[in-house]
């Protein structure tokens, strides 16, 4: 499962999961969708205190200005829960002009990983391994 924040574009994520997200790139002013054929857009997930890219995604296909980035089970399930992470997305345009996407007023967006519970097992943040859960684990 994946939560966005509509007001701060924060993103929460249960490790194991998958999802999508998406967002439209389009002129706040004529509402027209200003990505063009060879543009692409770069979703980069960080480690929020090192800066070390732990995700990238590359977007080349848009439907009317809708960028989705597919995030897989496998992804998610190699982020570390309870660490929050930031994000960027960065439009590169087809003659090499790039621009640094930012849907609201902060300087980066946070994506959150939370521990989630699969099949009886549980994240265990002291070894960064699943274990077997119990009840007093959950």
């Amino acid at each position: 499962m994946i939560k966005i924040n509509k007001n701060t574009m924060d993103i929460e994520v249960t490790s194991g999961d998958t999802g999508t997200f998406s967002f439209s790139v389009k002129n706040k002013d004529t509402g027209k969708s200003f990505l063009n054929e060879g543009d692409t857009i770069t979703f980069t997930l960080k480690e929020r205190n090192t800066g070390t890219v732990i995700l990238q995604k590359v977007i080349t296909e848009f439907d009317d200005g809708l960028v989705v980035v597919p995030i897989s089970a496998s992804e998610t399930a190699n982020l570390t829960p309870e660490l929050t992470y930031v994000y960027d997305l960065v439009l590169t345009r087809s003659d090499g002009t790039v621009d640094t996407l930012n849907p609201t007023d902060k300087f980066f967006s946070y994506f959150t990983v939370k521990r989630g519970v699969m099949n009886g097992w549980f994240w265990n943040r002291k070894t960064k391994c699943r274990n077997k859960s119990n009840k007093s684990n959950i």
